[in-house]
């Protein structure tokens, strides 16, 4: 059976915490000290799950259609949001989304995740396209991921969207 990281981690701490029994410094050791490895444990160990599935489909990837994409990640960053019309930006400034002609690329700024999302489906996920800031709610295999936009990125939004196409959530 193959240890994951989390698991050898907690395993880890767990010797120690033995050797250091053994050796004779039992008089400060407790049960403390293990709650935040197995916290993290489990942490892992349930997005590892919620995961498992697209191990194949990682695996079976391309290399240079990897790098490609990671490219044009970047790239969306280094753009300039003023000047281009297709590019909105979350509040937090973590998030950018380019508009396509029939869909979204929204990307995080550490490159973790990384989607595509057909119009329809995006205009789906906004709660409230009537308020002047829209909030986006994206249901995605890591969780739920909440987009927040200011005034700006909000009218190229519903530009994008088109204001006959709107259609709250």
């Amino acid at each position: 059976m193959k240890l994951s990281l989390a698991r050898c981690y907690f395993a880890g701490n767990i010797g120690i915490t033995i050797f250091n029994v053994r050796a004779g410094y039992a008089d400060h050791i407790n049960g403390h000290g293990l709650i935040w490895p197995l916290i993290a444990t489990i942490v892992f160990l349930r997005q590892y799950k919620r995961l498992g599935h697209l191990k194949e489909s990682i695996a079976s990837m391309d290399h240079a259609t990897v790098k490609e994409a990671s490219g044009l990640c970047k790239q969306l960053f280094k753009s300039k949001l003023k000047q281009s019309p297709d590019i909105a930006q979350t509040t937090s400034k973590r998030f950018r989304l380019r508009l396509m002609s029939d869909s979204v690329l929204c990307v995080r700024r550490n490159l973790a995740t990384a989607f595509s999302l057909n119009r329809t489906d995006f205009q789906q996920c906004i709660l409230n396209a009537d308020k002047k800031c829209l909030r986006v709610v994206v249901r995605h295999p890591l969780g739920r991921l909440n987009y927040a936009f200011d005034k700006k990125s909000s009218e190229k939004i519903k530009n994008w969207l088109g204001s006959t196409t709107v259609t709250t959530a």
